[in-house]
């Protein structure tokens, strides 16, 4: 068993806001180490632009994290259970292929970060319309709104209009 295929069987049973959370905190760490994988081995702009994500990523976890936080210490993890798991559509993108490191492209690079970009945006929309009015809900709609620009952003620079027309 891969640490994917563990993540992936955890995200499946994310049912409270506590969970949800957490999960949200690992897939953007996640994120994080992908993007700066790649950004270690490339140059020029899609170094610099996978920096830039990757400084992103550690932002969204900073945000995820303050409002666990907050959450805890208000006691209310546990009190909103989420009506439908969204670990399913999150561990989609687990079982993205791993890229060939002998035999990556620039575009299959821009591609899986599209898809993790998209991923992690219909998850957090999903997420902002299933939860009642406060915090978690504003966060996880700004979050959508940040992912979207970030795949839009990956299809402007790299000339791939297509991984930016999924809203």
């Amino acid at each position: 068993m891969t640490p994917s295929d563990d993540l992936y069987r955890r995200l499946r049973g994310a049912f409270t806001l506590g969970d949800i959370l957490n999960t949200a905190i690992e897939f953007e760490q996640a994120s994080f180490d992908y993007y700066c994988l790649w950004a270690e081995k490339l140059h020029g702009e899609l170094q610099a632009l996978l920096v830039a994500l990757a400084e992103e990523e550690l932002r969204h976890c900073d945000l995820l994290l303050g409002l666990r936080d907050q959450m805890e210490q208000a006691n209310r993890l546990t009190e909103q259970p989420i009506n439908r798991p969204t670990g399913e559509e999150f561990g989609g993108f687990f079982q993205l292929s791993e890229l060939d490191e002998g035999n990556v492209t620039r575009e299959a690079i821009v591609r899986v970060a599209a898809a993790r970009e998209q991923m992690a945006q219909e998850q957090y929309q999903m997420l902002a319309l299933e939860l009642d009015e406060g915090p978690a809900k504003e966060l996880f709609s700004y979050l959508a709104k940040e992912e979207s620009a970030h795949r839009m952003e990956l299809g402007r620079l790299f000339h791939m209009p297509e991984i930016g027309n999924h809203d």
